[in-house]
């Protein structure tokens, strides 16, 4: 047990002992400047990522926007088609039809106009 004491002794007294508040001190800015590196870079990633994503759905809704004009424009082709064959549309009829068959109906919040100011809005 004298030993030891004398240890702790001869370790309290040395240069060491002085010298631990500066390290745990230097050890504290250094970890600090790691934290103050990391969190800018792990936000530039994390704002990187959601970019990406919304570029993705971006590309997605432009795409569902151009299918919507191309089946509108099917459609008004269509019926013009009907209407020089058998002298009317039936377009009201063929809506009826699809709605009964498949429960599936116009919203009405995208006509050709309101999808082409969408899709100029995106460029």
């Amino acid at each position: 047990m004298r030993f030891i004491s004398g240890v702790l002794l001869v370790y309290s007294h040395s240069a060491w002992a002085s010298s631990e508040p500066a390290l745990i001190k230097a050890g504290g800015v250094v970890i600090a400047a790691l934290v103050a590196a990391v969190i800018p870079g792990v936000t530039a990633w994390l704002i990187s990522l959601s970019q990406k994503k919304r570029k993705a759905m971006e590309t997605k809704y432009r795409a569902a926007l151009s299918d919507l004009a191309f089946y509108i424009a099917l459609e008004r082709f269509h019926v013009r088609h009907h209407k020089e064959v058998s002298g009317q549309s039936n377009k009201n009829r063929i809506r009826q039809q699809v709605l009964q068959e498949t429960e599936l109906m116009l919203s009405g919040q995208f006509s050709g106009s309101k999808i082409q100011a969408e899709l100029e809005k995106l460029r």
